[in-house]
């Protein structure tokens, strides 16, 4: 969907490969999805911004809790509830 607005896009098997990835390129902006298979999508946000704070991350979710939202909400972080748009996502992009 991204590729199709001329982005470059890049998937990470998980959090590790997502964190090593960070290291070799810069990126302008991670997608991450909430529960990843290995991890908290929250947590990985809170390793990204602490190392990179320049990248914007952009949170997916399917019905965060109260408290996941309200960490969200705390760490600044633009949020997005699947299924969205193309253009609820280049909306937040453009942020």
């Amino acid at each position: 969907m991204l590729k199709h607005q001329g982005y470059f896009v890049k998937y990470a098997n998980g959090s590790l490969s997502l964190l090593n990835e960070i290291k070799k390129s810069a990126y302008d902006f991670i997608l991450i999805e909430k529960e990843l298979k290995d991890t908290n999508g929250i947590v990985i946000a809170k390793i990204i911004k602490k190392y990179h704070p320049n990248i914007k991350i952009i949170l997916m979710s399917n019905n965060p809790s109260w408290d996941e939202l309200a960490e969200i909400k705390k760490m600044d972080l633009p949020h997005i509830e699947k299924p969205f748009s193309i253009e609820e996502l280049l909306a937040l992009l453009e942020k």
